[in-house]
């Protein structure tokens, strides 16, 4: 896959900032739209897809995690209540 970069300061970065905003077709497809004078590439629509796709994907893991981690700290304090309880009523 080929790679696009410029430097800010160069004078090919200077020409594409001088372009519209929304930029022809580079890298298969990608785009490149102007933020704040900054030249970020947009991947084509079913690329995007594609990464929220796995992003909700993840984050649902991220979820399932968070809760598991919940539940094992409850339990260990439960836990921990239970081993006090026991030495101090030995």
């Amino acid at each position: 896959m080929e790679s696009v970069q410029y430097s800010p300061q160069s004078s090919q970065c200077d020409a594409e900032r001088g372009k519209n905003a929304l930029r022809t077709p580079v890298l298969g497809g990608s785009k490149l739209i102007q933020i704040n004078k900054g030249l970020v590439p947009i991947p084509p629509l079913n690329e995007q897809k594609r990464i929220v796709a796995k992003v909700d994907q993840l984050m649902a893991l991220c979820d399932e995690l968070e809760a598991g981690l919940i539940q094992a700290q409850t339990e260990g304090g439960k836990l921990m209540e239970a081993v006090v309880h026991h030495v101090l009523a030995a």
